[in-house]
């Protein structure tokens, strides 16, 4: 057995690393944004955070005791985040055009609910059926016309990444019951369309692929600051480089 079979990550590591790969990126943007070095860092690994959030996300939405706290507390940080990201990215208090990658995972979070309520009707109405694969294929377009309906949404309100987020999660959900690393690969690859512009984004898999599918060791306080470290360090960049002009 080689290094890297024995070598595994849990949900606390995984967001260390996707925390590291977002500062990177965002330091390339906000301080260095004409660097060629910077673009190389923020192409290769500023990629690897999104993936991560994504999976994360649905394993969350799996485990968690209380989905509606789970997405008012995604809403409050959405909310609390965006006046920093507008200034550190598009140097204005607010602007409209940009919603913070919160909104995102909300959407994300938001269409997982949807998805696993209409999984649960189509199951029982199957088991009641005369015809169960046409409930069977009634219930499949119409979690296609959710997952394009909340792509709509989110590509209307000009979330970050876009209606590709979307896409991303949807496919980490309904991949959940692979390995991790096949649903990295579908939710990624999905996350490419339509010109693939990211593909640095695949060396996410090496991390997600090592999930041992434990919490790790994390006080209350510390999952607060997974969540407080998104507007904080958009701020601290922000005060950076108005000091640094």
């Amino acid at each position: 057995m080689n290094a890297y079979s024995e070598w595994k990550l849990n949900d606390t590591q995984l967001k260390i690393i996707a925390c590291a790969s977002m500062l990177a990126d965002h330091i390339c943007y906000v301080l260095f944004p004409y660097a060629k070095a910077a673009e190389i860092i923020r192409a290769t690994a500023g990629r690897i955070a999104f993936p991560i959030y994504c999976f994360l996300l649905v394993e969350g939405f799996l485990h968690t005791k209380n989905r509606i706290f789970y997405c008012l507390r995604l809403a409050v940080f959405a909310a609390l985040s965006e006046v920093f990201f507008d200034t550190a990215f598009f140097k204005s208090v607010i602007d409209p055009r940009h919603q913070n990658v919160f909104f995102t995972l909300l959407l994300g979070l938001l269409l997982c609910c949807i998805l696993d309520k209409i999984r649960m009707i189509i199951m029982e109405k199957r088991d009641n059926s005369q015809k169960p694969y046409i409930v069977s294929f009634f219930g499949l377009m119409l979690q296609v016309l959710v997952i394009l309906g909340f792509m709509v949404i989110a590509y209307r309100l000009k979330t970050d990444y876009s209606y590709r987020g979307i896409l991303a999660i949807a496919a980490f959900y309904f991949f959940r019951f692979l390995h991790p690393r096949y649903s990295a690969l579908a939710g990624i690859t999905l996350m490419n369309l339509p010109k693939f512009s990211m593909p640095g984004a695949y060396l996410a898999v090496i991390f997600i692929d090592r999930y041992d599918h434990t919490l790790g060791k994390i006080t209350k306080a510390g999952k607060y600051a997974f969540y407080a470290f998104y507007p904080a360090h958009l701020l601290v960049l922000v005060l950076l480089r108005n000091f640094l002009r």
